[in-house]
């Protein structure tokens, strides 16, 4: 098993609308982590100094050894003296020149290649000894890059002709998932991605540069990157700019969002009801659990009985020795507590903890960033065994990211950051509590206009704001309010009482049901 995203997504994605995985470019998987080292994308021949000194410092700045690389006769020498005054050393190779030699390729930690044609670097990129040695300089976290020419062959499709655009398959996959445009204007882009609507189109600035990191794609230079969508069933094409209002875009959540695309609309108009049949949700709003909460998710669990899985992934690393969530569990006279650490679905698909799932009795996800956990879990056996604590009449529970993450609709799931409610490529939640969408640090934060406007945007949803140290309990369709302060709920088909609040508040002992909407006695 790999560490990228398994292609249940995708085939759960494209049945739903009845198309088959068959298009005219095979579907990569897509590894959560992006690329490895470096990737400079221009459509200027004569790169700009501001793309050469992002090339350099990426390879290693004052430290770094550069080969630049060209296709022919040694055209660029002059873009070489530039890098030159960046780096430590540059060297110069002529492939088309036998006596040049190649052996400097082996050691450097940049490239920069010139000249040339794409589809004959798309060759020598996927099939010879220069894409290995290409690949070797990125996982060693080094820098590549190159003109317009190179830049068109480094995706999972390149255009093959220009007369008729036509995707191929087969590119150089160095930044997989991707078609780049390097000529600006034109509706060539946009016309190729019809036909291939599960790639990402990269339009580069005319001027400047995209250059690409892990995840991260970010504008230097110059103008703008735009990030291109094809025309589907469900969707018209679309677009984010990448440039002056906004300099990064993640381009894991683009091509998540371009195979949601290929689904019916989410969420649905009609979204199930948030019922839950079987077993018990803890959903709390950040802050700190108190002893309230911890022990009523325990009890839920099964008391001194209990055998409770801690995912704290949605922190960075370097995760604690010892969670705080479990440690709170153990002293609540839980039966058998264990972290379940891994971050990508081959991890949390090994057999050890596929057995520990099947026998659990509670599952808690804890605070960060939401995001972290649909990498990680979406798609594999381990969502599917959690899923099934709750059929055998368990409990989930979960603290800010890890309450948010409980809904059908998941709110501020940008991995760039928590500002943002809605962030395409992860809206879609685990959905233990169908047509709802669920925020934290609710009151402490200031997030009512937020979640207004999700409402707004979507009326099909109940939004629930949930306070710092505050949960709600749900078993049915009730949800009980434990804890220190309140809830907020958002209902687009239920007008709040007059006054400045566009919410209904729901305090401490309350009790909602989720389906009518009712506040009823506690």
């Amino acid at each position: 098993m790999t560490t990228m995203v398994r292609c249940v997504l995708l085939g759960a994605l494209l049945g739903a609308v009845g198309m088959s995985c068959a298009a005219a470019v095979p579907v990569p998987a897509i590894d959560p982590r992006g690329i490895v080292g470096t990737v400079v994308l221009t459509a200027t021949i004569d790169a700009p100094d501001v793309v050469l000194e992002a090339f350099a410092a990426a390879a290693g700045g004052r430290r770094a050894r550069v080969a630049v690389v060209h296709a022919e006769a040694m055209s660029g020498t002059a873009l070489a003296s530039r890098l030159r005054s960046e780096v430590a050393e540059v060297t110069e190779v002529t492939l088309a020149d036998p006596g040049s030699g190649t052996a400097a390729l082996d050691v450097p930690s940049g490239l920069w290649f010139t000249g040339g044609s794409t589809a004959g670097w798309v060759r020598r990129l996927r099939d010879g000894a220069l894409g290995e040695r290409v690949r070797r300089v990125m996982r060693a976290g080094g820098a590549v890059g190159g003109g317009p020419e190179w830049s068109a062959a480094v995706g999972s499709g390149w255009f093959e002709r220009d007369d008729s655009p036509r995707v191929s398959a087969g590119g150089a996959a160095l930044a997989p998932g991707l078609i780049v445009e390097t000529r600006p204007g034109g509706n060539r882009l946009q016309r190729a991605l019809t036909g291939s609507p599960t790639l990402v189109g990269l339009c580069l600035p005319a001027e400047g540069a995209a250059v690409v990191r892990g995840r991260e794609l970010r504008v230097v230079g110059a103008g703008a990157a735009r990030v291109r969508f094809g025309a589907t069933e469900g969707f018209p094409s679309d677009e984010w700019e990448v440039g002056a209002a906004r300099r990064v875009a993640d381009l894991v959540s683009a091509r998540r969002t371009a195979l949601q695309r290929m689904a019916r609309p989410f969420p649905p108009p009609m979204p199930s009801k948030p019922v839950v049949e079987n077993g018990s949700l803890v959903i709390v709003g950040g802050g700190g659990s108190g002893r309230e909460i911890i022990e009523r998710f325990v009890k839920l669990a099964g008391g001194s009985e209990a055998i409770i899985a801690v995912i704290p992934i949605s922190m960075p690393d370097p995760l604690p020795e010892r969670d705080p969530a479990g440690e709170a569990f153990r002293r609540m006279g839980a039966r058998e507590v264990v972290e379940i650490r891994g971050r990508t679905p081959g991890e949390v698909d090994r057999p050890e903890v596929l057995a520990l799932l099947r026998r659990a009795t509670g599952v808690w996800y804890g605070g960060g960033r939401q995001w972290r956990f649909v990498d990680a879990y979406e798609g594999t056996q381990a969502q599917q065994l959690i899923q099934n604590v709750l059929l055998h009449g368990g409990v989930i529970g979960g603290s800010s990211a890890g309450a948010s993450i409980q809904g059908d609709y998941l709110a501020r799931g940008n991995p760039l950051g928590p500002n943002e409610i809605m962030a395409e490529g992860y809206e879609r939640g685990f959905g233990y509590l169908k047509g709802v969408a669920i925020d934290q640090h609710f009151t402490q934060r200031r997030r009512f206009a937020d979640l207004a406007s999700l409402i707004r945007k979507r009326p099909q949803l109940l939004g629930i704001g949930l306070d710092e140290g505050t949960a709600i309990v749900v078993r049915g369709s009730t949800a009980e309010v434990i804890g220190r302060t309140r809830i907020c709920i958002y209902d687009a088909q239920r007008k709040p009482q007059p006054g400045p609040e566009d919410f209904i508040s729901a305090p401490v002992g309350s009790r909602l049901n989720l389906v009518t909407r009712a506040v009823l006695p506690p």
